[in-house]
């Protein structure tokens, strides 16, 4: 009986010996330092919240809505900045990254935040509603509508802009209902920060994908059922934006960190280097309405700038010249 009980003993000490800690089981901080970071300004070394915390947040929270409200009427690079009416959340409102106006019905307008979900406006942007709480991911990074078929919406989830306190996304989802119901495209589960999707004007199925989190380029010609990745000349740590010609499925530029502006001409297939442009990490690129063989690039600065340099194109993207320097704060993220 002695031995039978000895050996019971034995096997019991060995599995605890092979099993893992709670400790070392429990989950642990996609950026520790962030973390760390975030409770050392909340908290401080002690641990504790200091009694007048609640005032001076309330107080800070008040000088900087005072102070963008004095910037609010500020020119950039010369620009007036427009009669903007704040619709809320007036304490902690995030980011929201992709606004999409349904081209028959101008009153409908969906909004994407990058930690608060899709919101939906009927009455061109009154009021918000959220379409689902409980959406199987709420950072949205992206937004784009299918041109011939303007209720079939492609949503890119996940916060590739490389912030510490970025929310990992599930893909690519897509709605055929104008964002009623949803469902995820399966090919693209394993993508954790989509960074930008763009949708071809003239060729039906064909979008493209800048993914932040393994970054690539990916190329669909059939509405996002399946993605193929594409040809690069450089090597891509993040990917910021894809965009098609307004008017050329054929032609599409992309953007990748740090300050790389790349070129396609079969629609995105292969890509070409045309620029990169030094001290500056992220870059947003846009067509000319007036003109698309104008484009605009803004890349935020680096080396401790704060600001953006302003390029422009006269040629559809194939070369760039330095245009103004924005003093205006850091925008990357």
């Amino acid at each position: 009986m002695r031995c039978v009980l000895s050996f019971v003993v034995l096997i019991c000490l060995l599995s605890c010996a092979d099993s893992p800690s709670l400790e070392s089981a429990s989950p642990q901080a996609e950026y520790p330092q962030a973390a760390r970071d975030w409770r050392l300004r909340s908290y401080g070394t002690s641990g504790e919240l200091p009694p007048d915390a609640l005032l001076k947040a309330n107080q800070s929270r008040l000088e900087n809505l005072a102070f963008w409200k004095r910037r609010g009427r500020e020119k950039v690079a010369g620009i007036e900045r427009g009669a903007w009416v704040s619709r809320g959340p007036q304490n902690v409102g995030g980011r929201t990254r992709s606004l999409l106006i349904h081209p028959d019905n101008p009153n409908e307008i969906l909004a994407g935040s990058v930690s608060g979900g899709i919101w939906k406006s009927q009455d061109a942007g009154e009021s918000w509603e959220p379409i689902d709480d409980f959406f199987p991911n709420l950072a949205i990074g992206t937004m784009v509508r299918d041109p011939f078929d303007p209720d079939s919406i492609l949503v890119g989830t996940g916060d590739g802009f490389g912030t510490g306190h970025a929310i990992r996304g599930a893909g690519v989802f897509r709605s055929r209902d104008s964002g009623v119901t949803w469902e995820v495209l399966p090919e693209t589960t394993g993508w954790r920060a989509v960074n930008r999707l763009a949708a071809a004007p003239t060729e039906p199925g064909l979008f493209l994908a800048g993914v932040g989190s393994f970054p690539r380029i990916y190329r669909s010609t059939d509405g996002g059922e399946s993605w193929v990745q594409a040809d690069v000349p450089t090597a891509i740590s993040r990917v910021y934006q894809v965009l098609f010609h307004p008017t050329d499925s054929n032609q599409a530029l992309a953007t990748h960190n740090p300050g790389v502006i790349l070129r396609s001409v079969d629609g995105g297939v292969s890509w070409l280097h045309v620029t990169t442009i030094e001290n500056t990490d992220r870059i947003e690129l846009a067509y000319a309405p007036s003109d698309p063989s104008r484009v605009y690039a803004v890349a935020n600065l680096l080396s401790g700038i704060e600001g953006a340099d302003v390029w422009v194109s006269d040629d559809g993207g194939m070369t760039f010249r330095f245009q103004t320097r924005i003093v205006d704060g850091n925008q990357w993220w």
